[in-house]
């Protein structure tokens, strides 16, 4: 069946990642040459497992935000600098202009530079813009960027990377009888503490996400033209949901996230959501009764200090999206990868037998309801003419929707133990 990969990172905050270490350090006064030598740097363990990765293929890299920590523009800079390295060190120039996409997180932006007037919205995000320019990548925008992703086989995935951070470090009006009074006092604990720590008081409470309107009508059109065969993925920073650990700051969630989903559930088709920001690995299901084929999919990539996602599409032989698998690649104190996999169906399962045959329905039918070695189940198979490798994709498409069990999917398929689960 054909796959496309897509490599999902975020939160990497620069410079803190780069001084990380897998310790538990308990003695202040213990060597720090030692220390170091003894220890693994998670970060680097990260890069070595992404560049092994990225040798043996993936079809988008998608960074969901905050490179670095308190709108620090240098920490920011480096890591534009470092990517640019671990990128150009595996892909073509034009594989990574086409296939790789940034978008800003709410760290990643200075209130410094944003528009004192508060009418140039965008002013804020040109220092970020600027240091991928400087690096020769364009590859962040503050505004929709859209491009296609195809496959050998004509398969397709549709990425726009939106911009969740509009509202991020714009300054919350006061009321107006007491306006100058707090602005002086706010000018003069910044001038006392600097803008960084000043962040901790002043960034985080009145930091606000949102998409821009617009954009969000702009996708759901884009969306409705789309072709079955090709799946929608859209990727910001932010969280559509509300976060597991309850939390107790001004204007942190989406304030349009509502709407976001909204539109992309009147769509009828699955659609793929992904994100970083809230440093965990929550995969979100949103379904709407009234449409059957519609699933807004939210997958979390957690810190890079902790791991990645690579999401897998799948296309079945009709040509539509029919699965997503998300594997979780996930360091252990050890310095060793794990990997988790988590499936969900893209299709309903009504949609799906629409576009079999009956020769396939009857196959399928064939099948014992008990368990049964796959050479059993092929030999039983013969009058129907299907040879071993059409059988194995057909019964994985089927296995998406619950119609058949196999064990031992991960061994050829030789190896497999088949179970027909409903008539």
């Amino acid at each position: 069946m054909d796959t496309i990969k897509l490599l999902h990172i975020s939160d990497i905050h620069f410079p803190e990642a780069e001084t990380a270490k897998l310790t538990d350090m308990k003695d202040s006064g213990f060597p720090p040459a030692v220390a170091d030598i003894a220890s693994l740097k998670p970060l680097q363990s990260v890069v070595r497992k992404i560049q092994s990765i990225l040798q043996t293929g993936v079809d988008a890299i998608l960074f969901c935000g905050d490179l670095t920590s308190k709108g620090d523009l240098a920490g920011y800079s480096k890591c534009v600098q470092f990517l640019s390295k671990l990128l150009r060190a595996a892909l073509t120039e034009s594989w990574i202009a086409d296939r790789v996409f940034v978008v800003p997180g709410n760290h990643d932006v200075n209130r410094a530079f944003c528009d004192p007037t508060g009418n140039d919205i965008l002013k804020k995000f040109l220092p970020l813009v600027g240091e991928w320019s400087a690096v020769n990548l364009n590859l962040l925008s503050p505004v929709l960027r859209d491009a296609l992703v195809t496959t050998d086989r004509g398969n397709r995935v549709a990425i726009y990377s939106v911009n969740s951070c509009i509202g991020c470090q714009e300054k919350r009006l006061l009321p107006n009888q007491i306006r100058d009074d707090l602005h002086k006092l706010f000018e003069k604990y910044i001038k006392r503490v600097g803008s960084l720590d000043a962040f901790d008081l002043l960034g985080e409470q009145i930091d606000t996400p949102a998409f821009v309107a617009t954009e969000i009508e702009e996708i759901a059109y884009h969306i409705s033209d789309l072709g079955a065969n090709v799946l929608p993925v859209v990727i910001g920073h932010h969280n559509l949901l509300s976060q597991t650990t309850p939390r107790t700051a001004l204007y942190t969630e989406l304030i349009n996230g509502g709407q976001f989903r909204s539109r992309m559930m009147n769509s009828n088709r699955p659609v793929i959501y992904c994100h970083g920001h809230v440093h965990d690995d929550p995969l979100e299901i949103i379904k709407k009764p009234s449409s059957p084929n519609s699933q807004l999919l939210c997958i979390s990539a957690p810190q890079i200090l902790v791991g990645f996602n690579m999401i897998e599409i799948i296309f079945g032989s009709a040509g539509m999206p029919i699965g997503c698998a998300i594997k979780l690649f996930r360091l252990g104190r050890d310095g060793d990868f794990t990997i988790e996999e988590r499936r969900v169906p893209l299709q309903a399962l009504g949609t799906l037998l629409s576009t079999f045959t009956d020769r396939t329905k009857n196959i399928i039918r064939a099948i014992p309801s008990g368990p049964s070695r796959f050479m059993g189940v092929f030999n039983d198979l013969k009058r129907y003419h299907i040879n071993k490798q059409d059988l194995a994709h057909l019964l994985l498409e089927y296995e998406w929707f619950g119609v058949i069990k196999i064990e031992n999917r991960s061994y050829q398929y030789d190896h497999w133990q088949i179970e027909r689960l409903i008539p």
